[in-house]
């Protein structure tokens, strides 16, 4: 059986280790996107545009958005089962 000190480092590493491996990536991605938009000097077949530039970065907020959620239920998970122990 779980006991409190083990749900207390379940929720740390909860909030901690999932969290920072997806907003690393993600905003990664959103740096390159936006370097390659405003950059003027690459080459054309390199530049992004702005129609290129959108569904990456409707995608990454989408995923943050998301991950935010996992961790927030992931959390609150813990958190209800901490309560009731």
């Amino acid at each position: 059986m779980a006991t409190k000190e083990t749900l207390i480092k379940e929720l740390d590493w909860i909030t901690e280790k999932i969290s920072s491996q997806v907003w690393t990536l993600n905003l990664g991605t959103l740096g390159t996107t936006w370097a390659l938009l405003i950059t003027t000097t690459l080459p054309n077949n390199i530049r992004f545009t702005a129609a290129n530039a959108r569904p990456i970065v409707i995608l990454c907020l989408c995923s943050l958005l998301c991950e935010m959620g996992q961790c927030l239920s992931g959390y609150f998970n813990a958190h209800q089962i901490l309560e009731t122990m």
